[in-house]
């Protein structure tokens, strides 16, 4: 497996109602460099797992569970199963536009810290 440019860490907790159109935004990236999308399942019963885990053929994308929950503990697994330093981080009841990937890991080549709307 190619090494990622940019790991993209989205943690989830009971996300089910949101994840499918999150996940399928990240589907509709235009990037050409090679990309890991990292779900962190924080401790969730309502199959947010089982979701994202339909989305593997589709995407670059690993699913970890994390307990204890929080969303900082569970970014902080997500940074842990990066392979590589170049970190985006999303939610799991955003919307990514098809060029969010690519803009952030172009905007981290140039800086330390990036941020902007999804």
């Amino acid at each position: 497996m190619e090494s990622p440019a940019v790991s993209v860490i989205v943690p989830a907790y009971n996300a089910t109602s949101t994840l499918g159109a999150q996940l399928d935004g990240f589907c509709r990236q235009d990037i050409t460099e090679p990309w890991e999308l990292i779900l962190v399942d924080n401790g969730s019963d309502d199959g947010t797992g089982e979701l994202a885990r339909t989305f593997e053929d589709r995407l670059p994308l690993r699913v970890v569970r994390h307990e204890p929950r929080g969303i900082n503990e569970a970014r902080n697994r997500g940074v842990s199963e990066a392979r590589t330093d170049a970190l985006i981080f999303a939610d799991a009841d955003d919307i990514v536009g098809p060029g969010y990937v690519a803009a952030m890991a172009g905007a981290i080549e140039e800086n330390t810290i990036v941020g902007g709307w999804v």
